[in-house]
């Protein structure tokens, strides 16, 4: 392959950039042919270039610099030259020179003449002289006539005019007076020149100490007339500041009469500038020529923190002058920094008033300024963040602009436009203006609809006769438009042709009529006249008239070639769409190839713009027409970030260039491939800026594809971009997206650069090698189960559901919240489902189930209110921006709320402190949030900074301030969770004042509506914080852990009106109705709050005996409060028992509650019936409760050994799902059928569903497996046990046919107080889809199973939970149903500490073991855990809460290393596979690496995988992929091995 970086300067324009293309065709080398003769030096340039194209092979090869080097170099041709190629370059530079001599047409202006059907355009025309290396600059007139019939005529000048040195050229409005305006190249004066219809009226030579040369860049630019045609005003360089002067006796002072012959000046203070094109150039600041006197006057009042630009003359007003003007401090942090500005409308601008400043004092503004002062400007678009291009109609009514709001908003450095109005006052005052769209931002256009405003600049006079009709050019996907837009009605028209692929732009209007000029890629320039024509019964169309112009086109010969080429605009669909994505970003993107009649013979070249939000539109390009001429097809790809397609496919690439861009360059190329268009093997790529990039990219991650590539100023690394370029902002949103404002700083963190090198090309240059970790057998073994493991991660989980009444009583409509991984993406998608639920008396059930999920994209929870008629959709903000909450109807979302981070952070939405609740006349909804941070000690030059100091923030920094505790695992990034409700009316969020700060806050509940008044409370559960050792200020690690202390608390509504002002934190007035009263403190835990429909009841759930104990699980009870109709806070309230704590149960009966969770609404009809799931032994099942009498009911069938769990209550029916081990879950429909004895009994109907269907290949490996659940006795129990220490524990034993011959897998859970239920799990039916049996052990100590067997292992953990697993295994050895030589074992956390446990203390039983963050040295965890008393609640039972310190004895050290598996590690044979969380703070990774070096030291085998961002589950979706393929593939690896080498 070929590869051409090249250097030269590189224009890139907003649209696309190719005037150098040609140029940096003469720097491309040549490729290696598969000739083995020796290689001369390689040629330069596109010639070479064409001939390595047309006759490569597909051998990768060295870059050109390396393959010079192999030939000395002929001293008498250019380096890089070989004399092969003279001619080659001779021919094509004459060939290119013909493309380079056609002018190019920049303006137009258009001039009445006396009689109506006649007018006088002028053209600004340039060419390139390539000798004088510059371009001429011409202007040509032409006579246009017009006659009735709607033809016109143009009669052109003989000859162009060059304009040598002329810089601008400005008409004035009536085209009386021309103003020409030469800018010095040096310190010489600038020149205005204002010229008659016949001579030259005034010159004016402005000196550099009143300014120095006028801007006439497409952006700062501004030269305008006033109406009078008496004053100028423009924008130029402001003078320079004084800079020190040196002479030999050292500083010179200012006024010094000394002759200046020997003095030299300093280079005083450096002065930020605009970057690229605008290094050189100091402030634009504004000023005023007075055409009689010559007099210049600079306009005052601007802030030297505005760079000013775009000025023109406002109507009658003391303020005349209306411009545009940046902020300079748009750094970090809005530090004073100018960020390159070229092709950058992403930097924030607004339009400003001030007065001329040739105005009489008499007529100037009466506004307040103090003697001395000069009047300021007065901003007019305070509330948008970009405004530029202002244009006054024609009658003044009107100021109409362009924003880039979006881009501002974004990052992204272009971006969809808006436009907007101003009525503009025929009064003096202009403050408080009000700004009103025009045309919006268009999000999502409809096929062939208008994509949204995309304008690189407006016509100085756009406006047609009505005065209310603009014309202007604007992007419509891969094409230049010329619109009308109609600024009252707000109407917006396409007026060039609308089935035209060429590209159409505006030149200027006359009158009615429109002069335009329409070509194609490869197609020259022609102009255009366009007129309105009415037509009888339709509406006015546009019809477009071509004008012959004097202006040469390429040669009869070329012209003949180029004749027959083909030009299309290709709709390519999108490939491998995410979820992700927006709507917009699904959209197929556009394509432009121009090609041969034999093309698919031809070679091709991928042409890519830069930006990345740019876009090659389809008009001429000399560069283009150049290469097609030599015989390549041209595709030229507008990749999603485009401009031209709405503002969803652009912003769909922040965040994801590299990847995105990368793949929908390879998507167009595949796609003229499979049509057969192109010869594949013949294929090159050519780019400049982020098209370089993109080129680099693809030749990097598709080697093969290419055979050539040139890359001009190509952006290689962004990692060393960051600190040089003059935009490093769009290094951090093109690499993060929206979020990279946030993360935008001038010193990028290590973090940063690695995400920069990641995605920038450099990172794609070395050839690839088998991933770190994989042997010779491991990449089939990979590929296979990594195929059938995916096809078990696709399941859809039901992650809750929600019934909803409707009018008719045998009808409801079922909501079900649904989650499903995706890997490509790294997340889990969320969606919702509907159902509507028929009944009748006669029973069938009918569910008629909606045809697709609604995908909820951004959505970290939604609640449905009590009555069903409203949804609250949260959307937590990220990286500090706002939280969102919807207020959704059954139609529209009806209210959102943004609720900033400075009142409170994201929602709470885990399992544990997660409350949102509405109340029940649905008008107010309370939940928990993350209280806002702290403030931190801010700090500058002189130390510390007080609260309220005047001084600018430029030079300050902010302290860490206090540590503060969290709560552990999955809480270390997450503020206090404090308690805050919303009124849905207002929009209004206040905080619950009252609580303790040293009290944390969760599950919100609304008390029923006082009897006696209309005070609302609220009920919720409070944590105390101070639960470390001896009460001191700790928060032990909550996650998984129900023994943490807490209560149920009441308090008032902060909107309730109360005599009692709302107390602060921390008050201590107890009897203030506004602190917040436990209701609770009889018992050490309460939680899962629940009201009674008819609200007399008050249930809740306790782990009393696990705070009691210390065991960070335990079997729960349930507990009831009759609540009064007329309860005041002051009054006390009576817990009473509903469901105790189960210490021995009775084989086969109630074993107690373990609950992880409570349905939000778990009644039954009759008002007294509580539903809830429940661990049973090693099942799930769903319980019924008599809160009144606390009689319990296991009402899923009792002869069934799946788990069961209740979804919702439809009434007095249940909505469940039911499921085993390798059965996914299917949703049942529970209802109580009255029996012959007058009691009910519950008949479960199976639900067909749209839901967890496997395919044909899994229902086919898994068809042959069943499960049981055994019963295993206890051998030899101790005579301190309790009796329900002694009573049989459980496994699920999940075995294949042919059992007694597969290998085996030994499968622990964590905790060790947990339980592995008999439900659906993808891992256990991936791993026996494998072939696997699995023995899920429930060792003694596990929920499900009675107080007393749970309270039996702490103290004798590493010795009875071992003993437990291998009698387990024993007992299935002994019936015959596995093989005892073909044994693994896994598990994680107290699992791995089994795991690792048991192939220390029985070597000889386990041939393979994979340990998940596994405890393998508690003397090592207890002082880097997050519970550091589970480590002496494990080790010494119940009696370790009074040993528990921050800093164990040494014996308890010593204990804790004898109770580890580190113990043990001497005895380990087995190979290990060791899966560690980088981010996990319950086991941290110190734990399990010193257990594998340890291992590795004494040379056991052992292989660790770690995943950086992973807390204690290792959840993230492509961590749980990879782990668990690994732990396949490792099994798989050595239990295959062990079969072997029992055969041999």
């Amino acid at each position: 392959m070929v590869v051409v970086a090249t250097a030269l300067t590189l224009t890139c324009p907003r649209f696309h950039s190719h005037s150098s293309f040609a140029a940096a065709s003469l720097f491309l080398s040549a490729a290696a042919s598969s000739s083995s003769r020796p290689r001369a030096a390689p040629a330069s340039g596109y010639s070479l270039w064409r001939r390595s194209i047309s006759r490569i092979s597909l051998h990768p090869t060295a870059m050109a610099t390396a393959q010079a080097s192999e030939a000395a170099p002929n001293k008498e041709l250019p380096l890089g030259m070989d004399a092969a190629m003279m001619d080659e370059y001779a021919s094509q530079s004459k060939l290119l020179q013909e493309f380079v001599k056609i002018p190019t047409i920049g303006k137009a202006w258009i001039f009445n003449s006396k009689t109506e059907n006649t007018s006088r355009a002028m053209f600004s025309v340039s060419q390139s002289d390539l000798l004088a290396n510059k371009r001429k600059n011409f202007l040509l007139n032409s006579h246009i006539s017009k006659n009735a019939s709607n033809s016109v005529e143009f009669q052109w000048s003989p000859f162009p005019i060059e304009m040598s040195g002329v810089s601008a050229v400005i008409p004035s409005p009536s085209g009386k007076k021309l103003l020409l305006v030469r800018n010095s190249e040096d310190d010489s004066p600038t020149k205005l020149e204002v010229w008659g219809p016949c001579q030259l009226e005034n010159e004016f030579h402005i000196a550099q100490s009143v300014h120095g040369s006028l801007y006439v860049d497409e952006w700062f630019e501004g030269i305008s007339w006033n109406q009078e045609e008496t004053l100028v005003a423009y924008v130029a360089e402001e003078p320079p500041l004084p800079k020190p002067e040196f002479n030999d006796s050292g500083y010179k002072k200012a006024g010094s009469s000394e002759k200046d012959c020997k003095s030299w000046k300093g280079k005083g203070d450096w002065e930020e500038t605009w970057g690229e094109t605008y290094s050189k150039k100091r402030i634009p600041a504004l000023f005023v020529v007075n055409i009689s006197s010559g007099e210049v006057r600079a306009v005052k009042g601007i802030p030297r923190t505005l760079s000013a630009g775009q000025v023109i003359w406002a109507p009658s007003s003391s303020f005349s002058l209306v411009f545009v003007a940046w902020s300079s401090d748009n750094g970090f942090q809005k530090t004073p920094r100018k960020l390159g500005i070229k092709y950058c409308y992403n930097r924030p601008c607004a339009l400003y008033a001030v007065p001329d400043p040739f105005m009489e004092e008499a007529d100037q503004p009466s506004i307040n300024v103090s003697k001395g002062e000069t009047a300021p400007t007065i901003k007019l678009t305070s509330d948008l963040s970009s405004a530029f291009f202002p244009r006054f109609s024609p009658d003044g009514k009107y100021l109409v602009f362009i924003s880039a709001k979006s881009a501002v908003d974004s990052g992204a450095h272009n971006a969809t436009n808006s436009m907007h109005k101003i009525d503009w006052p025929a009064t003096e005052k202009l403050e408080g203006l009000s700004v009103s769209d025009v045309v919006p931002i268009v999000m999502c256009p409809q096929d062939g609809c208008f994509p949204g405003l995309y304008c690189s600049g407006i016509l100085r006079n756009p406006w047609l006769p009505d005065g209310q009709t603009m014309i202007l050019s604007s992007v419509w996907g891969s094409k230049e438009v010329i619109l009308s837009v109609n600024v009252v009605s707000l109407e917006v028209s396409r007026v060039s042709p609308q089935d035209s692929d060429y590209s159409w732009n505006v030149l200027a209007l006359d009158k009615d009529n429109i002069l335009a000029v329409s070509s194609s890629l490869i197609t020259v320039p022609q102009i255009y006249y366009g007129s309105e024509v009415s037509q009888t019964g339709k509406s006015s169309q546009w019809e477009w008239q071509e004008i012959s112009t004097p202006f040469p086109n390429p040669s009869d010969k070329i012209s003949a070639i180029l004749a027959n080429h083909k030009f299309s605009i290709l709709k390519i669909p999108i490939s491998n769409t995410s979820d992700k994505l927006t709507d917009g970003a699904k959209l197929p993107f556009e394509a432009i190839f121009v090609s041969w009649k034999d093309s698919a013979t031809r070679p091709t070249i991928v042409v890519l713009h830069g930006g990345p939000h740019s876009v090659y539109p389809s008009s001429y390009s000399n560069s283009l027409a150049f290469l097609y001429l030599q015989g390549y097809n041209l595709l030229v790809v507008n990749y999603r970030g485009s401009l031209g397609f709405g503002e969803e496919a652009l912003q769909s690439l922040p965040g994801n260039i590299g990847s995105q861009d990368v793949s929908d360059v390879l998507t167009a190329l595949d796609f003229v491939m499979k049509k057969g268009s192109i010869d594949a093997s013949r294929v090159a790529v050519v780019g400049g800026s982020h098209g370089g990039f993109l080129t680099t990219h693809l030749i990097g991650q598709a080697p093969g594809t290419f055979v050539a590539a040139a890359a001009r100023n190509p952006l290689c690394n962004l990692s060393l971009m960051v600190g040089t370029t003059d935009i490093p902002d769009w290094c951090f949103v093109e690499i993060y997206g929206k979020e990279g404002k946030n993360y935008f700083s001038e010193s990028a963190s290590v973090d940063d650069l690695c995400q920069f090198h990641q995605k920038s090309p450099i990172s794609h240059i070395s050839k690839k090698h088998n991933p770190v970790g994989m042997d010779a057998m491991a990449p089939e073994e990979y590929a296979s189960q990594s195929k059938l493991l995916q096809e078990f991660t696709n399941f859809p989980s039901i992650d809750g559901a929600w019934v909803l009444k409707t009018n008719n009583e045998n009808r409801s409509t079922a909501m079900y919240s649904i989650s499903q991984t995706n890997l490509l993406a790294n997340i889990k998608r969320k969606y919702v489902l509907f159902s509507r639920i028929m009944r009748n008396n006669t029973y069938p059930l009918d569910f008629q189930w909606s045809p697709f999920p609604i995908q909820m994209d951004g959505v970290s929870v939604i609640v449905p209110s009590p009555l069903g008629s409203k949804l609250l959709v949260v959307r937590n903000g990220e990286k500090g921006s706002p939280t969102k909450l919807e207020i959704v109807d059954q139609s529209h979302v009806e209210k959102e709320i943004h609720v900033a981070q400075s009142v409170h952070g994201p929602l709470y939405t885990d399992e544990w402190f997660h409350g949102i609740s509405w109340n029940q006349e649905e008008t107010f909804i309370a939940y928990i949030a993350e209280e806002s941070p702290a403030p931190k000690p801010a700090f500058d030059d002189t130390g510390y900074k007080k609260e309220g100091s005047s001084e600018k923030d430029c030079n300050n920094w902010k302290g860490q301030g206090d540590w503060e505790e969290d709560w552990g695992e999955t809480y270390s990034k997450k503020g206090r969770p404090s308690l805050f409700v919303l009124d849905i009316a207002s929009g209004e969020v206040r905080a619950a004042k009252g609580i303790s700060r040293s009290l944390s806050v969760g599950q919100v509940v609304w008390a029923p509506p006082s009897s006696c008044g209309r005070q609302k409370y609220l009920i919720f559960v409070e944590w105390l914080e101070h639960s470390g050792f001896q009460n001191t200020p700790r928060k032990l690690g909550i996650k998984y852990c129900s023994n943490r202390p807490c209560s149920l608390y009441a308090i008032l509504c902060p909107f309730e009106e109360s005599d009692v002002q709302n107390a602060p934190i921390g008050d201590a007035k107890s009897e203030s109705p506004s602190v917040a009263i436990n209701l609770t403190p009889s018992i050490s835990s309460a939680f899962f709050p629940r009201f009674s429909k008819d609200g007399r009841l008050l249930v809740f759930l306790s782990a009393n005996h696990a705070v009691n104990s210390g065991a960070h699980n335990a079997t729960d009870s349930l507990h009831k409060i009759n609540w009064p109709s007329d309860w005041k806070m002051d009054q006390h309230l009576e817990v009473t028992d509903v469901v105790p704590i189960v210490m021995c149960p009775q084989d086969g009966c109630f074993p107690g509650l373990y609950c992880s969770s409570m349905l939000s609404d778990p009644w039954l009809s009759n008002q007294c019936t509580v539903i809830l799931a429940s661990a049973w032994r090693s099942a799930e099942v769903i319980l019924s409760i008599d809160v009144l009498s606390g009689k319990v009911t296991r009402i899923s069938p009792e002869n069934s050994e799946y788990s069961w769990s209740a979804l919702a209550v439809d009434g007095h029916n249940i909505l469940a799902v039911s499921s085993s081990p390798i059965d996914p879950p299917q949703i049942k429909y529970g209802r109580q059928v009255p029996s012959k004895d007058q009691t009910c009994t519950w008949v479960w109907d199976e639900v067909n569903n749209p839901l967890m269907t496997a395919n044909n290949k899994v229902k086919a490996l898994l068809s042959h497996h069943k499960f049981s659940i055994l019963k295993i006795p206890v051998i030899n129990p101790s005579n301190d046990l309790s009796d329900g220490g002694r009573l049989p524990f459980e496994a699920i034993f999940v075995s294949c046919k042919d059992s007694s011959h597969k290998p085996t897998i030994l499968v622990l859970h964590g905790g060790p107080h947990c339980v592995s239920v008999s439900s659906y799990s993808k891992t256990s039916a991936f791993l026996a889809s494998l072939g696997f049996n699995l023995l899920i052990v429930n060792y003694r100590g596990t929920l499900g199973f009675g107080e007393e067997a749970l309270q039996s292992l702490p103290g004798k953990v590493g010795s009875q939970d071992v003993q437990d697993c291998l009698t387990a295994l024993d007992y299935v050895i002994k019936e015959g149903l596995i093989d005892a030589s073909k044994v693994a074992v896994v598990g994680i956390s107290h699992g791995g500490f089994l795991t690792t446990h048991l192939i220390g203390q029985a070597p000889d039983r386990f041939m393979v073991a994979a340990a998940r963050n596994p405890v393998c040295n508690l003397s090592l965890m207890i002082c880097t855990t997050d519970i550091p008393d589970w480590c002496y609640a494990v080790a010494c039972g119940t009696e370790g809460r009074q040993y528990a310190s921050e800093s164990p004895s040494l014996d308890h050290l010593l204990l804790f290393y004898e109770k580890s598996p580190i113990a043990h590690i001497s005895k380990v044979k087995a190979p290990l596979l060791m899966l560690l969380g980088g981010a996990d703070l319950r086991v941290p990774i110190s734990n399990g690496l010193q257990y594998a070096r340890a291992l590795r030291e004494r040379g056991g085998e052992i292989r660790i995988m770690m995943f950086p961002e992973d807390i204690h589950e290792i959840n993230i979706p492509q961590s749980d992929f990879e782990s668990f393929l690994n732990i396949g593939v490792w099994f798989k690896k050595h239990l295959s091995r062990s079969t072997s080498d029992a055969a041999a």
